[in-house]
């Protein structure tokens, strides 16, 4: 089942340091961000990390870190984060896609 929410153009910056152990982050600007939950990348040029959305409360956000394989890190006020498109987002939308597939035919015998 797809849960999680997406939006166009969503992107803001770190409002303050975000320490590699915090589960709380605060952005600039969260309003072109969907409801949670929601996928986000956090970036540099030389690193990132993704983190899933749980909770939003202004712009104070709710994370789970290092996801998809990546490490919670420390990042400085003014860090790009945008939601994005991740290839943990296209392996949920392939399972769901293959499971009601495989519902279909086995319904059509």
């Amino acid at each position: 089942m797809i849960t999680l929410n997406v939006a166009n153009d969503a992107r803001t910056r770190l409002a303050s340091d975000l320490n590699a152990d915090a589960t709380t982050l605060s952005v600039v600007d969260a309003s072109k961000f969907p409801d949670p939950p929601f996928i986000c990348v956090i970036y540099l040029p030389d690193r990132y990390e993704i983190v899933i959305v749980t909770a939003k409360n202004g712009n104070i956000w709710t994370v789970e870190r290092g996801k998809e394989n990546t490490t919670p890190q420390s990042w400085p006020a003014g860090t790009p984060i945008e939601l994005r498109w991740t290839a943990g987002t296209y392996e949920m939308l392939k399972q769901t896609i293959n499971q009601i597939i495989q519902t279909i035919e086995e319904m059509l015998g």
